[in-house]
């Protein structure tokens, strides 16, 4: 019994690693512009009726550029840069949503049950909402909501702002708890005004 539990267990081992081999060379892939170019070309070939290689000869090529030492290098460098990426796209997320915590109420009381407001209208709010008596600073409010993508201009007309994607959508949520614009309304029992004639025609 025992001998079959550790054949089972090294059977598993082996199909694990397998796994963790295909998952790697696919990433190795996706990071080889050389391999992608092979794999299109092939790709289009195949479509024309006049594919360039076999299957297996192309599984054997990508493998031959897979071990060039060059092409590693390009590729871990191409790895790294995405991986940076990605860091510096999360962490701009949560510094926009932690910039959010400072304003989302005020943002949202203005707004109440309005789905856009002119400049104007915005502003007051502002001044209204933060006690701003100092000339400039409600601008200088706004531009930071707006650079933090907290409001925006709205598509269908520029001279109304709506609400920005940091306080309405739920992939800017770093904490269970955060919660959107939608969350907000829910728990206030607000219904939103009908939704304007720009947006309405922006949208058919």
């Amino acid at each position: 019994m025992s001998i079959f539990i550790i054949v089972i267990y090294a059977l598993i081992n082996i199909s694990e690693r397998s796994k963790s081999k295909d998952v790697e060379r696919q990433n190795m892939i996706k990071n080889s512009t050389t391999c992608k170019n092979l794999i299109f070309n092939y790709e289009i070939s195949v479509k024309k009726g006049k594919p360039i290689l076999t299957k297996e000869q192309l599984e054997k090529k990508i493998s031959e550029i897979l071990k060039d030492k060059d092409e590693k290098i390009v590729i871990a460098e191409n790895i790294c840069s995405k991986e940076k990426r990605a860091l510096e796209i999360e962490q701009n997320k949560r510094n926009k949503r932690k910039i959010g915590y400072k304003y989302q109420d005020y943002i949202f009381y203005i707004f109440d049950d309005n789905r856009e407001l002119s400049r104007v209208e915005l502003l007051d709010g502002i001044a209204e909402q933060l006690k701003i008596t100092s000339i400039g600073e409600d601008i200088k409010i706004l531009e930071i909501w707006q650079f933090n993508n907290l409001i925006n201009k709205c598509h269908w007309n520029e001279n109304k702002y709506e609400i920005g994607d940091v306080l309405t959508d739920d992939y800017y949520k770093i904490d269970v708890e955060d919660i959107t614009w939608k969350d907000w309304l829910k728990n206030k029992n607000i219904q939103l005004k009908p939704q304007s004639p720009e947006y309405i025609k922006f949208i058919s």
